[in-house]
């Protein structure tokens, strides 16, 4: 696919529930870094660092899709869904 064809994903609050970029945990269980991903992805840093802390309120596919063959998991584990009260 182009660029063009890429969207973005919107990463939203459904009732009581969000949904949770899962990458600094998949990082530790890889003995991954953050410096390390951050290289591979070749992303501007604060964008980076945004995404990976869940200040981010939408991905591009492209991403999701990088992130996905560069820690060699399915993009379904790039993700799981929090209620808010685990994530006080």
């Amino acid at each position: 696919l182009s660029s063009a064809q890429y969207s973005l994903i919107i990463i939203m609050k459904v009732g009581e529930c969000m949904v949770r970029l899962r990458v600094l945990e998949i990082l530790e269980e890889k003995g991954k870094s953050k410096y390390w991903l951050n290289k591979q992805l070749q992303m501007h840093y604060m964008s980076f660092k945004d995404m990976i802390e869940g200040r981010t309120v939408s991905i591009h596919f492209k991403t999701i899709e990088q992130l996905s063959k560069i820690l060699e998991v399915p993009i379904g584990e790039l993700f799981e869904i929090v209620s808010d009260e685990e994530k006080a």
